[in-house]
Protein backbone atom coordinates (compact mmCIF):
# COMPACT_ATOMS: atom_id res chain seq x y z
CA UNK A 1 0.00 0.00 0.00
CA UNK A 2 1.47 3.34 -0.97
CA UNK A 3 2.56 6.10 1.78
CA UNK A 4 0.11 8.28 0.41
CA UNK A 5 -3.24 5.94 1.01
CA UNK A 6 -1.77 5.24 4.35
CA UNK A 7 -1.52 8.44 5.53
CA UNK A 8 -5.18 8.98 4.05
CA UNK A 9 -6.43 6.08 5.91
CA UNK A 10 -4.78 7.31 8.66
CA UNK A 11 -6.67 10.77 8.59
CA UNK A 12 -9.91 9.00 7.85
CA UNK A 13 -9.37 7.26 10.95
CA UNK A 14 -8.08 10.37 12.96
CA UNK A 15 -11.38 11.90 12.16
CA UNK A 16 -13.82 9.27 13.02
CA UNK A 17 -12.40 9.35 16.07
CA UNK A 18 -12.35 12.69 16.80
CA UNK A 19 -16.18 13.20 15.66
CA UNK A 20 -16.75 10.05 17.87
CA UNK A 21 -14.87 11.20 21.14
CA UNK A 22 -16.72 14.86 20.39
CA UNK A 23 -20.33 12.46 20.18
CA UNK A 24 -19.43 10.63 23.36
CA UNK A 25 -18.32 13.73 25.63
CA UNK A 26 -21.48 15.42 24.28
CA UNK A 27 -23.67 12.55 25.36
CA UNK A 28 -22.27 12.57 29.16
CA UNK A 29 -23.16 16.22 29.30
CA UNK A 30 -26.74 15.36 28.81
CA UNK A 31 -27.39 12.16 27.93
CA UNK A 32 -30.87 11.54 27.34
CA UNK A 33 -31.24 7.52 28.37
CA UNK A 34 -31.51 4.76 26.27
CA UNK A 35 -34.74 4.74 23.76
CA UNK A 36 -34.62 8.36 22.93
CA UNK A 37 -32.03 8.34 20.48
CA UNK A 38 -33.28 8.80 17.14
CA UNK A 39 -32.96 6.32 14.41
CA UNK A 40 -31.10 8.66 12.44
CA UNK A 41 -28.37 9.07 15.34
CA UNK A 42 -28.18 5.36 15.64
CA UNK A 43 -27.29 4.98 11.83
CA UNK A 44 -25.06 7.53 11.78
CA UNK A 45 -23.30 6.10 14.92
CA UNK A 46 -23.57 2.36 13.04
CA UNK A 47 -22.36 4.31 9.71
CA UNK A 48 -19.01 5.88 12.02
CA UNK A 49 -18.13 2.12 13.10
CA UNK A 50 -18.69 0.79 9.61
CA UNK A 51 -16.26 3.36 8.30
CA UNK A 52 -14.28 2.38 10.73
CA UNK A 53 -14.49 -1.20 10.13
CA UNK A 54 -13.32 -0.61 6.75
CA UNK A 55 -10.47 1.67 7.33
CA UNK A 56 -8.94 -1.55 9.68
CA UNK A 57 -9.82 -3.65 6.85
CA UNK A 58 -7.73 -2.13 4.58
CA UNK A 59 -4.86 -1.92 7.18
CA UNK A 60 -5.05 -5.64 7.17
CA UNK A 61 -6.28 -5.71 11.00
CA UNK A 62 -8.77 -8.17 10.52
CA UNK A 63 -10.18 -8.66 14.45
CA UNK A 64 -10.47 -4.57 15.12
CA UNK A 65 -12.34 -4.84 11.76
CA UNK A 66 -14.71 -7.20 13.08
CA UNK A 67 -14.95 -5.74 15.90
CA UNK A 68 -16.12 -2.44 14.74
CA UNK A 69 -18.18 -3.84 11.70
CA UNK A 70 -19.63 -6.01 14.98
CA UNK A 71 -20.45 -3.14 16.88
CA UNK A 72 -22.28 -1.49 13.90
CA UNK A 73 -24.71 -5.01 14.00
CA UNK A 74 -25.37 -4.00 18.14
CA UNK A 75 -26.43 -0.50 17.47
CA UNK A 76 -28.30 -1.11 13.49
CA UNK A 77 -28.90 -5.06 13.86
CA UNK A 78 -29.35 -6.70 10.53
CA UNK A 79 -28.04 -3.85 8.29
CA UNK A 80 -26.77 -5.09 5.14
CA UNK A 81 -23.91 -3.24 4.85
CA UNK A 82 -22.24 -4.18 7.88
CA UNK A 83 -22.65 -8.20 7.24
CA UNK A 84 -21.29 -8.02 3.72
CA UNK A 85 -18.05 -5.96 5.61
CA UNK A 86 -18.11 -8.93 8.02
CA UNK A 87 -17.94 -11.61 4.98
CA UNK A 88 -15.09 -9.48 3.07
CA UNK A 89 -13.01 -9.34 6.55
CA UNK A 90 -13.79 -13.16 7.36
CA UNK A 91 -12.18 -13.88 3.53
CA UNK A 92 -9.33 -12.00 4.08
CA UNK A 93 -8.60 -13.46 7.26
CA UNK A 94 -9.28 -16.86 5.65
CA UNK A 95 -12.45 -17.80 7.12
CA UNK A 96 -14.70 -18.59 4.53
CA UNK A 97 -17.03 -20.85 5.52
CA UNK A 98 -18.51 -17.84 8.02
CA UNK A 99 -17.71 -15.51 4.89
CA UNK A 100 -20.49 -17.11 2.57
CA UNK A 101 -23.06 -17.10 5.34
CA UNK A 102 -22.62 -13.36 5.98
CA UNK A 103 -22.77 -12.75 2.42
CA UNK A 104 -26.11 -14.90 2.34
CA UNK A 105 -27.24 -12.84 4.98
CA UNK A 106 -26.64 -9.46 3.24
CA UNK A 107 -28.30 -10.93 0.03
CA UNK A 108 -31.54 -12.19 2.69
CA UNK A 109 -31.62 -8.23 3.73
CA UNK A 110 -31.19 -6.81 -0.03
CA UNK A 111 -31.07 -9.42 -3.14
CA UNK A 112 -30.50 -6.39 -5.56
CA UNK A 113 -28.11 -4.90 -3.91
CA UNK A 114 -25.11 -5.23 -6.94
CA UNK A 115 -22.09 -5.10 -4.69
CA UNK A 116 -23.25 -8.04 -2.26
CA UNK A 117 -24.02 -9.84 -5.57
CA UNK A 118 -21.07 -9.36 -6.48
CA UNK A 119 -19.40 -10.41 -3.33
CA UNK A 120 -21.26 -13.73 -2.80
CA UNK A 121 -20.05 -14.26 -6.27
CA UNK A 122 -16.94 -13.91 -5.90
CA UNK A 123 -17.06 -16.24 -2.73
CA UNK A 124 -18.26 -18.67 -4.75
CA UNK A 125 -15.31 -18.59 -7.56
CA UNK A 126 -13.20 -18.06 -5.21
CA UNK A 127 -14.33 -21.22 -2.94
CA UNK A 128 -14.31 -23.41 -6.27
CA UNK A 129 -17.63 -22.70 -7.24
CA UNK A 130 -16.62 -21.28 -10.39
CA UNK A 131 -19.75 -22.22 -12.20
CA UNK A 132 -22.50 -21.24 -9.91
CA UNK A 133 -20.51 -18.02 -9.24
CA UNK A 134 -21.43 -17.11 -12.86
CA UNK A 135 -24.95 -16.47 -12.58
CA UNK A 136 -24.26 -13.91 -9.71
CA UNK A 137 -21.97 -12.02 -11.07
CA UNK A 138 -24.12 -11.75 -13.93
CA UNK A 139 -27.15 -10.63 -11.58
CA UNK A 140 -24.69 -7.82 -10.52
CA UNK A 141 -23.57 -6.93 -13.70
CA UNK A 142 -26.96 -6.57 -14.63
CA UNK A 143 -28.06 -3.91 -11.62
CA UNK A 144 -28.99 -1.06 -13.17
CA UNK A 145 -27.91 1.30 -10.09
CA UNK A 146 -24.57 -1.00 -9.98
CA UNK A 147 -21.64 1.86 -10.11
CA UNK A 148 -18.72 -0.56 -11.26
CA UNK A 149 -20.13 -3.44 -13.10
CA UNK A 150 -16.59 -3.85 -14.66
CA UNK A 151 -15.97 -5.61 -11.15
CA UNK A 152 -18.67 -8.44 -11.72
Amino acid sequence: MSWRVQRWIAALVSVLLVAACANSSAGLERDPGPGSRSAATDQQRADAHLQLALAYYQQSQWQVALDEAALALQIVPQQPDALSMQGLIYMASGRRPLAGAQFLQALRIAPDQPDYLNNYAWYLCQTGHAQASLRWFERAAGQSNYQAPEKA
